[in-house]
């Protein structure tokens, strides 16, 4: 008999083999479709994990679940300092009814974040109708906008150097800094709270030469409190979310770098491996003792999907908080318009469209999706888009519930904007024909140089 990773059984799907107890006894049969309350009325038989025979563990994918010990967190490449809470955790907390193979004070206390997660989620059902989205019509003047957004961008270089810091004392073993980290996220609520154009706008302008889990949880934490703010949160919701998508990665911290930094598409067994982190993220925030729930939350639930296909407890939609599931969307916008060491991000109008795919396809919510629109627009603020006319323009607001017709500020003929905000909702005939790279603006602006130069040389000649 070998052991099997817990996490390895997929849910809703029939098992490839028998699963038996310790001393075993037989726990659930081949083709046996798996669902939580399985393990919930087997999991006394299971506290010393789940076992199939010799021959049957590689069709589970079975490889042996890392510990801190195996894991390799240094940049160097050697093992991590492991500080006192860094001890092997749960290999498995796939759903409350799961027990992983530690037992003792440490277990029960990383076990007990989840189940206080899920109790919450129990009483916190329908919480979604209670809490209805409204445009947020707070709007700075163009000069103002512009210097918030200048400011903004500075702070969020400065945020990129402390969460920096945070990350490498969680490598060494240190639980991560929520006070200092919680005041930057006040900073770029205020800033969304005067004008909500500023997160997206601060999001975009983003630099790729940061380390990928800082930049990530940086622009998903501005998107999402881009959205929150136009809900019925409070101020203080609105940072609690912020902080959790923040840090909702953190766990990736206990991935091996070799997977966590891999050049190339994961193994499924890799991938494995990679779902552990939002329990491990919830293990190391809650242990700070000033996390909220509701960054809790989010940290717990960042990669659940309304079909079942995401994790780590394969929820479908009414099982996934609210926020959640804007979070998740989110997520994905941020992660495939990045750069990742195995392949090259994609345009922000192609992320989008990507979106109100997986929507159609049931994996992303189709109101959190919607909710997101709201604030970034059908051609995300920053792009630079060639409008009907043939002129240039960048997006630089969204308008609620028209996500075709954001608010535009001009491009001159060198290419630079102008004081000229187009508001196309307003306009007859005015529209985004295509969105452009900066490349193409560059291409733009010899043109009209060229033409500019031949104009003159005809009236001379003339």
């Amino acid at each position: 008999m070998r052991k099997i990773d817990l996490l390895s059984i997929e849910f809703g799907k029939p098992l490839p083999a028998d699963l038996f107890d310790s001393e075993g006894n037989l726990l659930l049969p081949k083709g046996h479709v798996v669902g939580h309350t399985d393990l919930r009325k087997s999991r006394n038989q299971i506290t010393n994990g789940v076992f199939t025979r010799d021959d049957d563990a590689d069709q589970f994918g079975n490889e042996p679940a890392p510990t801190d010990e195996s894991d390799d967190h240094s940049s160097g490449g050697e093992k991590g300092h492991r500080g006192p809470d860094s001890k092997p955790r749960l290999k498995a907390l796939f759903s409350q009814e799961i027990v992983g193979e530690e037992v003792g004070s440490a277990a029960e206390t990383h076990l007990a974040s989840t189940l206080r997660l899920d109790a919450l989620l129990d009483q916190d059902k329908g919480h979604a109708r209670k809490r209805p989205a409204s445009p947020n019509y707070r709007r700075l003047g163009l000069s103002c906008l512009r210097a918030e957004a200048e400011h903004a961008a500075e702070h969020f270089g400065h945020a990129v150097d402390e969460i920096s810091n945070v990350l490498h004392d969680v490598e060494r073993g240190k639980s991560p800094s929520l006070s200092t980290s919680g005041e930057m996220i006040e900073q770029f609520a205020s800033s969304v709270s005067r004008d909500p154009s500023l997160g997206p706008l601060t999001a975009a302008i983003s630099s790729d030469d940061c380390d990928y889990l800082v930049r990530h949880g940086l622009t998903t934490s501005l998107h999402l409190m881009t959205v929150v703010s136009q809900m019925d949160y409070s101020p203080e919701e609105v940072v609690q979310a912020g902080i959790g998508a923040m840090f909702q990665d953190i766990g990736m911290i206990r991935v091996p770098r070799s997977i966590r930094l891999a050049p190339r598409a994961l193994s499924g067994a890799e991938r494995r491996t990679v779902e552990r982190h939002p329990i491990y993220s919830v293990d190391m925030l809650d242990k700070t003792g000033l996390a909220s729930p509701l960054t809790l939350m989010m940290g717990y639930q960042a990669h659940e999907r309304c079909d079942q296909s995401g994790y780590p407890r394969r929820q479908q939609r009414d099982g996934i908080h609210p926020l959640a599931r804007i979070l998740a969307v989110i997520d994905v916008y941020s992660a495939v318009t990045s750069d990742r060491p195995h392949r090259k991000g994609i345009p922000p109008y192609d992320g989008i469209l990507l979106l109100l795919e997986e929507a159609q396809a049931g994996r992303l919510d189709g109101e959190a999706v919607r909710l997101f629109l709201n604030s970034v627009s059908l051609f995300p603020l920053g792009s630079y888009v060639e409008l009907s006319s043939g002129s240039y323009a960048r997006v630089l607001r969204s308008n609620w519930g028209n996500h075709t017709m954001p608010v535009v500020v001009m491009l001159d003929q060198e290419g630079q904007e102008s004081d000229v905000e187009v508001d196309l909702s307003k306009e007859d005939e005015a529209r985004v024909v295509r969105t452009i790279d900066k490349k193409e603006v560059r291409k733009f602006c010899e043109k009209k140089k060229l033409e500019s130069e031949l104009a003159e040389i005809r009236a001379w000649s003339g």
